[in-house]
């Protein structure tokens, strides 16, 4: 058989190799080959991804959050203009509302009057035009006034009250404001040189003590069956009496019995005086069994519709007194209600109503309805509102209109609830009476209409800003106010930039 050598060492081997066994375990070089070896389990190649554990071993995936919903328009434009406040280093003033307070109203107003009689005042967005029908706000809004390159911008920052109450709501609320919302806000408040609040006159001066009666009778239906029979002569009403039932019926039906098992009981026994009322007007809505309707049914109609707008407008008294209590001690919680928080105006607006109601329950004026002459003559019966309408609220009517001649102060600080933590809190505080439409019946704008107390927030606005500090040794700013009063002796104001 013929000899076999190695390619590379010439030793002798097997036909069946090309390479000895020796010189199978190196290269051309000498270097030693490695066999191809299993790779180890536990070694990841760099350039690689690792491989997906088992399914056992493999964790849920996690649901990313759903993207927070757009903001409304409104609001970013708030943001927005918030902003600019900040980069401009803008002074601001803030306004807050009692929701029957017609802050919108006097807003417009305010914008209206600082720009009459050749103001150099201007403001952004405008006040809006004779004949506009005016809602209520429902997002915050910054309105910017600018007098001319000689003196200051500053802001009205107006803070809706549905706002308002989220901001100060405990946090963890479901509805709580968005984060950049609450920031903006919190901003609101800490730099804001004053605060103007306005509060509905008519409420301040009745309601809380129309409240307090319904507590010591136990509720608002066994008062009014109370008083219902005097109130309905007073009046002069052409309608019988409740028969003896009913008005064992609704002395029975006492704020207790009404919240009694519920979960909400405020809420509970607004929405039981608002089904009864709709139940007597209709007979179909708010139909249910807690009214006896076969004693209810013994009243004619006419009976029915007045004892409804009855029941409707006292519960309206007790439910502002409870609502007017909450957003005055939500005002202490401010951020800012401490011992040098900044001054605060609290404005006591649609005077011309209480006005009106304070004429008529003297007899100066008939009621305009028979259903406003038995509202106040129900109110009267209260001790504390007569005392108020007869003998504390003294009017005036020289010029044909009647004007209220007592001190707000005297008003707001002696006889509400809840003022005496808000006197405490802000050291500098003025009350006045304000009146944006006297007379307004509809709610659109109408600036034929006189106005009440609008200059004094203006002249207070300016003093609490400091804006015209250079001005206000040579009485330049009482020149102005003058000047926007259409005083026949205003002289025309018109600053110039770099005037001293």
């Amino acid at each position: 058989m013929a000899d076999y050598q190695c390619s590379n060492c010439g030793r002798d081997m097997p036909p069946t190799q090309v390479r000895c066994a020796i010189c199978e375990s190196v290269d051309e070089v000498g270097v030693p080959v490695l066999k191809a070896t299993a790779a180890p389990t536990n070694v990841i190649p760099l350039n690689r991804p690792p491989e997906p554990e088992s399914s056992q071993a493999r964790s849920e995936p996690v649901t990313p959050a759903p993207p927070a919903p757009p903001l409304d328009r409104e609001v970013t434009e708030f943001l927005r203009d918030m902003k600019a406040c900040h980069d401009e280093d803008m002074k601001i003033i803030t306004l807050l509302g009692f929701p029957t307070a017609g802050k919108t109203f006097f807003l417009n107003r305010f914008k209206y009057e600082i720009q009459q009689n050749d103001s150099p005042y201007g403001c952004t967005p405008g006040y809006a035009q004779n004949g506009t029908f005016i809602a209520s706000t429902t997002s915050p809004s910054v309105h910017v006034f600018e007098f001319d390159e000689a003196y200051e911008k500053f802001a009205i920052v107006d803070i809706p009250g549905e706002y308002f109450r989220e901001y100060l709501e405990q946090e963890g609320a479901t509805d709580a404001l968005r984060p950049e919302v609450k920031a903006a806000i919190d901003e609101v408040f800490a730099r804001s040189r004053g605060l103007v609040v306005l509060l509905p006159a008519e409420e301040i001066a009745f309601s809380g003590h129309l409240y307090g009666d319904f507590i010591d009778a136990d509720g608002v239906l066994p008062w009014l069956a109370q008083h219902y029979g005097e109130a309905l002569t007073v009046s002069g009403l052409e309608i019988p009496p409740l028969p003896a039932e009913v008005l064992g019926y609704l002395n029975g039906l006492t704020s207790e019995v009404i919240i009694r098992g519920k979960a909400q009981p405020h809420i509970a026994e607004e929405n039981y005086y608002a089904g009864l009322a709709a139940w007597l007007e209709h007979k179909t809505l708010g139909d249910s069994e807690d009214f006896d309707r076969e004693v209810l049914e013994q009243l004619d109609a006419e009976t029915r519709r007045v004892l409804a707008h009855a029941i409707r407008r006292m519960a309206d008294h007790c439910r502002a007194e409870r609502e007017m209590h909450t957003f005055i001690s939500n005002i202490v919680r401010l951020p800012y209600a401490k011992a040098k928080s900044p001054p605060i105006y609290v404005a006591l607006s649609k005077a011309d109503q209480l006005e009106s109601r304070v004429a008529a329950a003297r007899s100066e004026t008939p009621a305009p309805t028979q259903i406003r002459a038995l509202e106040q003559a129900l109110m009267l019966r209260s001790p504390g509102v007569a005392d108020m309408a007869m003998q504390k609220l003294q009017v005036e009517s020289s010029d044909g209109r009647p004007r209220l001649t007592v001190a707000p102060d005297q008003l707001m600080e002696k006889d509400i609830k809840g003022m005496k933590p808000l006197a405490s809190k802000f050291s500098s505080r003025k009350y006045g009476f304000v009146t944006a439409f006297a007379g307004l019946d509809k709610a659109r704008i109408n600036y034929r209409l006189p106005q009440g107390g609008v200059y004094d927030v203006i002249e207070w606005i300016f003093e609490s800003l400091d804006l015209h500090s250079r001005y206000n040794r040579d009485g330049k700013l009482y020149e102005f106010i003058m000047h926007i009063k259409g005083r026949k002796n205003a002289k025309p104001l018109t600053p110039r930039k770099g005037r001293s």
